[in-house]
């Protein structure tokens, strides 16, 4: 559980008492005097989430006042003059703490103190919506949102699904299709009675979601049966798939595939509907498959799903199937749809990725590895030269990472110090380095020094969620902050 947000050295309007010394045998005055007025800024707050408002009473000459019959009184004011909620706290050792404070609704806010007939107001802070959970599509995004909010004194746990970007296919407004949506709108949930999201998978132009209720649900895009497991609507409302409950789901920004992880069982503990193209599921079945367990080893540790591709980690091994224009790793494409390829060099990776027609993984040293197409520099090996077997990624030296998200064109990874680095595709920002060079073609920092748990990379939008969960998208176009034009760095969604 993450920690509870406090607002620190937070030091608002101070007053002394009539022949207070600041000590704890100074009687007490019901006629208190103004002090000095100190006011620093605040932190960003996280919806939903409890926080603290320390403040430091302080008399004219400097001293702390120890106690006062007189509350200190906080206000919550919105930017449009509202006020959200009022409370007192008592002025005791110096301090008035406003301890479990909450805001439940997004915003820019100050904190207002009174005390007797002094007023001080804080500096503006922003009330984010914190994120579980980030994915991308071809050209949307959406995020699991990880606010509490309180209902007749309940908790209601977070869960609520939001989307941004493009929503022809349905995937904003499901069922809906329309205009595209440049900030955040709640796509599944109720936050008073449910169902709550576990986990998102998007895919190309669908996105399928696991339930607390043990259900998984889908909607967007179906021309390539991503919803119904047959070619169908070009925009699916909600659908339940299926009756197993899994533990897991798996799709990708390039492909129109989903699949879910359930319990092992004697064929394996991956189920997957939707286009099997080029056999890049399960080369015995149809392009078009409703829910179907694949494979015949036991459960992957690890997997990914690119256009025509897909890999996991099995056993110790990484096998990669499908189409192999070298994305399969193997050393020897094929042209021949279905193949299975174990993938070269013995390496012992920890987590793999796949893009349009590449793949990327991590090792268990740390180091970062890519093969395939590389036509925009995404594989991040210095050239735009193709790899059929994998090259380690000319990460910065002495650089460790630890998670790694291949997009369509373009690649993203987290370093062992939480700050993300991409390379490929840039003509719009893709990277979010804040260059719009055509191709990187190693990796470069993000900008703004943040530092991220969490990436999702697509085609047009790029995004990540901080430790405090607070989401950034950046790229092209579908990164959330109302602005339908886009940004070569990061900016707040919201």
């Amino acid at each position: 559980m993450r920690p509870r947000a406090v607002i620190r050295r937070m030091i608002v309007p101070a007053f002394l008492l009539a022949g207070c010394s600041g000590d704890a045998a100074a009687p007490l005055s019901p006629t208190p005097q103004p002090g000095r007025l100190l006011v620093t800024d605040l932190d960003e707050v996280a919806l939903g989430q409890p926080f603290e408002v320390e403040v430091s009473v302080i008399d004219a000459s400097g001293r702390a006042v120890n106690q006062s019959l007189t509350p200190a009184v906080l206000s919550l004011v919105h930017s449009s003059g509202r006020v959200t909620e009022t409370r007192e706290a008592p002025v005791s050792g110096g301090f008035a703490r406003f301890r479990d404070v909450q805001i439940n609704e997004q915003g820019t806010y100050s904190v207002e103190v009174k005390h007797a007939s002094v007023t001080g107001v804080g500096d503006p802070f922003d009330v984010f919506l914190p994120f579980l959970q980030l994915q991308a599509g071809l050209d949307v995004a959406c995020g699991l949102a990880d606010a509490h909010a309180h209902i007749d004194g309940t908790a209601v746990p977070p869960g609520v699904i939001y989307c941004w970007g493009d929503n022809t296919y349905g995937v904003v407004r499901p069922g809906s299709p329309g205009p595209p949506e440049t900030r955040p709108v709640p796509v599944l949930g109720d936050i008073r009675q449910g169902p709550y999201a576990l986990e998102i998978a998007a895919g190309a132009r669908h996105v399928c979601a696991r339930l607390d209720t043990g259900s998984t649900v889908c909607w967007g895009g179906d021309a390539a049966g991503q919803i119904t497991g047959a070619p169908g609507g070009a925009a699916e409302p909600i659908t339940a798939i299926g009756s197993h409950r899994f533990l897991a789901l798996v799709s990708g920004p390039t492909t129109r595939a989903t699949c879910g992880k359930i319990l092992p069982t004697v064929r394996g503990n991956t189920v997957c509907w939707g286009r099997n193209n080029d056999g890049s599921l399960d080369a015995t079945l149809p392009d078009f498959i409703r829910p179907t367990t694949i494979g015949s080893r036991p459960g992957p540790v690890a997997f990914a799903m690119g256009a025509t591709h897909s890999c996991a980690i099995v056993a110790g091994e990484t096998e990669c199937r499908g189409s192999d224009g070298g994305e399969l790793g193997g050393g020897a494409p094929s042209l021949m749809p279905g193949v299975t390829s174990v993938v070269s060099g013995g390496h012992a990776f920890t987590q793999v990725s796949a893009g349009f027609a590449y793949t990327c993984a991590i090792d268990d040293a740390s180091q970062a590895w890519c093969w395939g197409s590389n036509a925009f520099g995404n594989l991040g090996i210095g050239t735009d030269e193709h790899a059929d077997v994998p090259v380690r990624v000319q990460g910065p030296s002495g650089v460790a990472f630890r998670t790694i998200r291949a997009g369509a064109f373009h690649t993203c990874a987290i370093d062992a110090e939480g700050f993300a680095h991409c390379w490929g595709r840039n003509e719009s920002g893709h990277s979010g380095t804040g260059s719009t060079q055509a191709n990187l073609l190693v990796p470069t920092p993000v900008a703004g020094g943040h530092r991220f748990v969490d990436l999702a990379v697509g085609h047009v939008p790029s995004c990540g969620v901080t430790v405090s969960g607070r989401a950034y998208c950046w790229g092209e176009a579908a990164i959330g902050n109302g602005d339908p034009a886009g940004s070569p760095v990061p900016v707040p969604v919201g």
